[in-house]
């Protein structure tokens, strides 16, 4: 008796808990849509929160699976995902002002939850730089994972997924690996089922440095003489664990020089403007209309002969965001105390592990479904590193590599499979953040996979 009474008082103070979260007010720009949000903090020890937003599905919450989202960087702010890529409400176009009723929403299908890990990172303001590694927040990942089904118990039996971008390479199958540990043991298990992640750094020796020099040199940025220069030096260029034992002077400096040659492209996509256009305008002209109520003109039209005639829009992406979300009204809409400033990337104190995440997925082979979505002008996580790790786990390979079309004659990517249940899918022509810049494909994607439909390609 004593112990039901126990969980009996656990669950009216986890669900007393969760309706203070309840965001009970439409943001600016958004409608109130069919389903619930919550908005509050995941207690992660005495000390750390992690700020959480959590969207029902507008489907069938009841039955939808429960996903996961975890931004890179590492200190980059999960609600990136939620305002400016598959939330219900979201920023669509680089030009908007203000964001709007999401058609390539997540919670069309599922029940999401964006999670800013770690400490110091978006809302998760703290007074001290916390030191964070790979496996510390893993743990605290873990520890977010078990609070979320503490205060939301009703979806314990939903099919749970993670996703992530970037550095969620990472912070993905290590939170994986957490879950598959604590199951072993666990009476009441955590129902995961897969992850999928989209452009994340799984092996340093592939992702990263080595990977870009090609994409650069595919992409014209730099001639081949530099890129035989580059390929004949004999140099490691691995972005961590470098060995250049003798010549360590001379291979940093071509990697120094390298970098010095690529700086006119984006390292994001080598197809927009370089990272300082969207933090700091040419002489303020576009923070002048985004303060303003004017309407904005495309500040410039460079690919308006490959885009049939069309001004292609992308002025100012990061400035409209952080002015949004450190507006008094969202910030008490969201549950955010007042003091607190929203940045999408923070400095954190985290040591990178070299050893990445590729050796947690033999671990996984045949026991979960695994996915990566790749933007193939991307130059940070480039997906020639990304086939490279792949052919490196030595997988046999069961649907061949095919083509998939997002028109009759449009390509829209490349899609393969592999032995285990992983599966790599490319996404033509768009860069690091698939899910900001290439919206409706990502949503077929993830809705496909999500669901165990066949991901789509010509046979």
């Amino acid at each position: 008796m004593k112990h039901i009474i126990l969980i009996l008082f656990i669950v009216v103070l986890s669900m007393a808990t969760r309706e203070t979260d309840l965001v009970t007010e439409t943001l600016p720009g958004c409608s109130q849509g069919n389903f619930k949000q919550y908005s509050g903090y995941f207690n992660i020890d005495e000390v750390k929160k992690f700020h959480y937003i959590f969207v029902e599905s507008a489907r069938d919450p009841a039955t939808d699976p429960v996903v996961f989202w975890f931004e890179g960087g590492p200190g980059c702010s999960s609600m990136n995902g939620y305002i400016a890529e598959h939330g219900p409400c979201a920023f669509i176009d680089d030009a908007d002002f203000m964001p709007q009723d999401n058609p390539y929403s997540w919670n069309k299908f599922a029940n999401v939850v964006y999670i800013e890990s770690p400490v110091g990172t978006g809302y998760n303001n703290h007074p001290e730089l916390l030191p964070y590694n790979d496996e510390i927040v893993s743990h605290d990942n873990m520890k977010a994972t078990l609070e979320f089904f503490r205060m939301y118990p009703e979806f314990k039996s939903n099919e749970f997924y993670l996703s992530g971008v970037s550095y969620g390479g990472i912070y993905v199958p290590y939170l994986a690996l957490r879950i598959d540990e604590y199951n072993q043991e666990a009476e009441e298990k955590i129902n995961l089922k897969g992850f999928l992640i989209g452009n994340g750094v799984t092996n340093w020796k592939f992702d990263g440095f080595t990977a870009y020099m090609e994409v650069a040199f595919t992409n014209g940025i730099i001639t081949n003489e530099f890129h035989e220069k580059l390929q004949n030096s004999g140099c490691d260029f691995a972005e961590f664990g470098r060995e250049n034992p003798g010549r360590e002077q001379e291979c940093d400096g071509l990697y120094q020089e390298f970098y010095e040659k690529v700086k006119i492209a984006n390292l994001y996509d080598v197809y927009r403007p370089v990272d300082e256009y969207y933090e700091y305008p040419d002489e303020g002209k576009t923070l002048k209309l985004l303060l303003s109520d004017e309407k904005p003109t495309c500040p410039y039209n460079l690919l308006s002969g490959f885009n049939n005639g069309k001004c292609f829009k992308s002025s100012n992406e990061i400035i409209p965001q952080k002015r949004y979300l450190n507006r008094a009204d969202v910030k008490s809409i969201l549950h955010i105390p007042a003091s607190y400033t929203w940045e999408l990337c923070s400095p954190v104190d985290y040591s990178w592990g070299i050893k990445a995440s590729e050796w947690i997925y033999p671990k996984f082979k045949g026991k979960y479904r695994m996915m990566h979505y790749s933007g193939t002008t991307d130059g940070r996580i480039p997906t020639i590193g990304t086939q490279r790790w792949m052919e490196h786990l030595g997988w046999p390979i069961t649907k061949e590599r095919q083509p998939w079309f997002l028109e009759p004659h449009l390509l829209g990517g490349f899609t393969q499979s592999r032995e285990g249940g992983l599966d790599l899918i490319t996404v033509h022509g768009v860069g690091h953040m698939v899910a900001q810049w290439g919206k409706s494909q990502m949503f077929m994607i993830a809705s496909s996979w999500i669901f165990g439909k066949d991901l789509p390609r010509q046979e």
